[in-house]
């Protein structure tokens, strides 16, 4: 019984931490403080990787190869030409591996 009352008290905590912690960041969005990731390759760089792989001239581990991204990140290139999405899907991609 003593245990569950703890773990209750845990989870409220917890709670309260990641309440608290939306509370800051949308606060810092709102002063622009907290910015967007930033994308792995540039505008230019996108555009060329884009042609390459429409045109057929690399296999996408030479083009990973050539840009010096992983794999995933040139599909997800290709699928999703908005920044704005790619970028959320690459943030997506990278901290999933980082809790792998």
């Amino acid at each position: 019984m003593l245990f569950n009352i703890l773990a209750t008290f845990a989870e409220f905590e917890g709670d309260l931490i990641r309440m608290r912690t939306r509370e800051g960041m949308a606060i810092a969005r709102a002063w622009g403080k907290l910015r967007d990731k930033q994308s792995k390759l540039s505008d230019c760089q996108s555009r060329d990787l884009r042609r390459m792989y429409d045109r057929g001239e690399c296999s996408v581990s030479d083009l990973a190869e050539v840009f010096s991204v992983p794999r995933p990140i040139i599909h997800l290139n290709c699928k999703y030409p908005c920044k704005k999405m790619l970028n959320y899907f690459i943030f997506q991609f990278e901290t999933r591996n980082k809790r792998e």
